[in-house]
């Protein structure tokens, strides 16, 4: 078993954490489930997809039934039902930061350069300023590990951390952090944070490396100088992924510690682009198999005069490649792909897959046949 430990700046989402992009399905969610009570697993499952196909929204990952699972907690309000991570992030660097700010623009005015002139959005915002987004994990899918477990492995983790930063002067500040244990894979912990110091004015000034430096974090290589592969979080992600370690092998798992081959974590971005590309070539593929099998089969239905037995494994050999094609294809479609006249694309394959159009077109045939041959 492996752990994952990943962490970024602008990267991941307040929103996609505290849940509040899903608040529109869950209302209508409920409303519905509501009215129809009995609705089994795969049912109830099938009505939240809808719904976010209707309102347009991606988040047919979530399963709907572990979705009470989930656990949320900001520096304002401690724990919550959810939603408002965005307002606690903004609060928190209007109250924290807002002093530098001002110090710093007014010096760019007075240098003739208003141009550098920001607000707290924009910090907020910022690649070198935005909160530090944490995801951690354990296991892969299908990995049976209970959710007391999960659970108590990352509050451990969390344990760990502020008693780290307790006893390293303070300089880290979590916003934000939420257990996900309702999507598709495994259930994980996103934390969000910012590194800081205290300057000689009394200003609390947004700096990762400079907060890490008066929590005693040393290089990874002294003799260096500080850049991209030489830096103080490296030491202290290194040192945290080990504790991470620890904890779960405290509570009785056997963690793989030997490093695979480094791959760059991809962005949310990078990862909805990849994966579209090659849903994209899968979807190419699809086509062109069904082509290459309905289109002699079509061919037959252009001759003056088929025999009924060409026109019946016509017909077979039509609704069996449209099977395969909806089979391939539609794992690989976009969740809110939309056909002409508003019909979704996905709908229409289905209602192909029932083939109720060919079973009709077959009857047709045998019509055609006994009128015109028998």
């Amino acid at each position: 078993m492996r752990v994952r430990q990943h962490s970024g700046r602008a990267e991941g989402s307040a929103k996609h954490n505290d849940r509040s992009f899903t608040l529109p399905i869950q209302k209508e969610y409920l409303a519905r489930l509501k009215e129809n009570p009995l609705l089994d697993e795969a049912e109830r499952k099938k009505l939240w997809n809808d719904i976010c196909d209707k309102q347009n929204i991606d988040a047919t990952n979530i399963n709907p039934d572990l979705i009470e699972c989930n656990y949320y907690w900001d520096w304002r309000r401690g724990e919550s039902q959810g939603g408002g991570f965005e307002e606690c992030e903004k609060l928190f660097y209007e109250k924290n930061y807002s002093a530098d700010l001002e110090r710093k623009n007014a010096a760019y005015l007075e240098k003739g350069h208003p141009e550098r002139v920001r607000t707290i959005d924009q910090v907020l915002k910022n690649k070198k300023t935005a909160p530090e987004e944490v995801i951690i994990s354990v296991g892969k899918m299908g990995d049976k590990l209970q959710w007391e477990l999960i659970n108590d492995l990352f509050i451990s983790y969390y344990l760990a951390l502020t008693k780290w930063n307790r006893e390293h002067g303070n300089h880290m500040h979590i916003l934000d952090m939420t257990i996900h244990a309702e999507e598709d894979g495994i259930p994980h912990l996103h934390m969000r944070r910012t590194w800081d110091y205290v300057d000689k004015q009394g200003n609390r000034v947004l700096n990762q490396n400079k907060a890490l430096e008066l929590a005693g974090v040393e290089l990874p290589n002294s003799d260096k100088p500080i850049n991209r592969y030489n830096n103080r979080k490296m030491t202290f992600d290194a040192m945290m992924r080990d504790k991470w370690i620890s904890i779960c092998e405290e509570k009785g798992l056997k963690i793989e510690k030997e490093p695979r081959e480094h791959k760059r974590s991809l962005s949310v971005k990078e990862y909805k682009l990849e994966k579209d590309i090659a849903n994209s070539k899968i979807i190419k593929k699809s086509v062109a198999d069904f082509f290459t099998k309905a289109v002699p089969s079509a061919r037959v239905f252009l001759k003056d005069k088929p025999s009924q037995t060409e026109i019946l494994q016509a017909i077979s050999n039509l609704k069996t490649a449209g099977e395969q094609f909806v089979k391939d294809v539609e794992p690989a479609l976009p969740v809110n792909t939309k056909a002409p006249e508003d019909d979704n694309l996905k709908k229409a394959l289905k209602d192909w897959n029932s083939m109720n159009r060919l079973e009709r077109e077959a009857e047709e045939a045998k019509a055609y046949l006994k009128e015109v041959r028998i």
